[in-house]
């Protein structure tokens, strides 16, 4: 009797302490959404930078891949194509990605495209682009793609996303008539004729910024993606008059961009320096095209290059120049001749004096050569043990 009463009475207290389904009033319980990193990554506000006055041709590209959301510039090769640099990119997925309009409006990737033929960042100056297919066409009035080809002589305006000055987000803004293509540089060589990597002057811009357009001044047609930057070299400043070096901005030509990813068609034999890497410093290559930009009285040279050396107690860096010569010999190695000279180069690198003869004092250097089955070559290094130039010789 007693086990019977204690049961009913347990029964009722766990009916009085559930309940009705609801709580108290049988209502359900609220149920919190969860906000994706993209979602949260895509909130930043972006606009023009003076209404009505910004093109359609470049948004903000949101990759939020990482704990810090990452932003650059995006150029719209068409409605539903965006292309930016490859870096911007890495370790994303498509489920990350998105292109945000100056009118607010996001659009999500629908598929990634990359870039099969891609350059050895390390050795060159050359940058890499990946193309986003968008899920959504993005209505809007594009830019065309220049004919023409960037001049020495002519300045170009710059397209770019930039970060605002109070930290509220970030904006499309334009840079007016400062960009103009190097001449006679002795980083880029290549910049004497057509290139896959054109370095500019006086148009530096922040790594939020890569991706931004170079875009004729008279037409409003893009010409070029920029991709990266050369930061000031110290060890020039004794070929500068003492003087600080400038920062360079790299550009990619907009044709070959366009030609990497069949986004449009144009002619093999108008674009074929795209596939020529354009190659840093230390490298057989640029040595070549360096030799090009000097004249020197009663030498055939084959090889200009820089030499990193260390003076004092710091050991600080400084370049140094030489013209190289070598001639073959049979059952020995070949005979080298060295010279060391002083070029004179102004504040982005270009020489002054372009039809001067320069003098060249005969100097020795270390050489190191190397003879198998596989390779003839031989090599000069610097005080730092790396080679400022290896010569590959039959």
């Amino acid at each position: 009797m007693l086990k019977a009463i204690t049961l009913s009475i347990i029964s009722l207290l766990v009916l009085c302490s559930c309940g009705t389904p609801g709580g108290e009033d049988g209502a359900k319980k609220n149920v919190t959404r969860q906000t994706s990193k993209l979602e949260t990554s895509t909130k930043v506000k972006f606009d023009c930078f003076e209404e009505g006055q910004c093109t359609d041709s470049f948004v903000l590209f949101i990759n939020s891949s990482s704990e810090f959301p990452k932003y650059c510039t995006g150029y719209m090769a068409d409605e539903q194509h965006m292309v930016v640099p490859s870096h911007c990119v890495t370790d994303a997925s498509c489920s990350s990605i998105a292109a945000k309009t100056t009118n607010g409006r996001v659009y999500q990737c629908g598929e990634i495209l990359e870039d099969q033929s891609q350059f050895n960042e390390q050795n060159t100056y050359n940058g890499n682009f990946t193309t986003i297919r968008l899920k959504e066409a993005i209505p809007g009035d594009y830019a065309a793609v220049s004919e023409n080809k960037m001049s020495d002589f002519s300045y170009y305006q710059l397209w770019f996303v930039k970060k605002k000055l109070d930290n509220t987000g970030y904006e499309l803004n334009r840079m007016r008539y400062n960009c103009r293509k190097t001449n006679n540089n002795v980083l880029f060589p290549n910049n004497n004729k057509e290139s896959s990597a054109v370095a500019m002057k006086n148009c530096n811009i922040r790594d939020d910024s890569m991706g931004a357009g170079v875009v004729d001044t008279r037409t409003g047609d893009v010409l070029g993606l920029v991709h990266g930057s050369v930061n000031e070299d110290k060890t020039f400043r004794r070929f500068m008059h003492g003087r600080k070096g400038s920062t360079l901005t790299i550009a990619t030509p907009i044709k070959c961009v366009i030609k990497k990813f069949n986004i449009a068609n144009y002619n093999s034999d108008d674009t074929q320096y795209c596939d020529e890497p354009v190659f840093r410093p230390g490298t057989a290559q640029h040595s070549q095209k360096l030799s090009q930009l000097f004249r020197f009285n009663n030498r055939n040279i084959s090889y200009v290059f820089t030499r990193l050396a260390g003076i004092g107690e710091d050991f600080l860096k400084y370049r140094e120049y030489f013209a190289l010569s070598y001639e073959s010999v049979p059952y020995q190695y070949p005979r080298v001749r060295i010279c060391e000279f002083q070029p004179f180069l102004n504040r982005s690198y270009e020489i002054y004096g372009r039809d001067f003869i320069t003098t060249c004092i005969d100097s020795n250097l270390d050489i190191v050569f190397k003879e198998s089955h596989f390779e003839k070559s031989f090599s000069i290094y610097d005080d730092f043990g790396d080679i400022a130039l290896k010569v590959l010789y039959k």
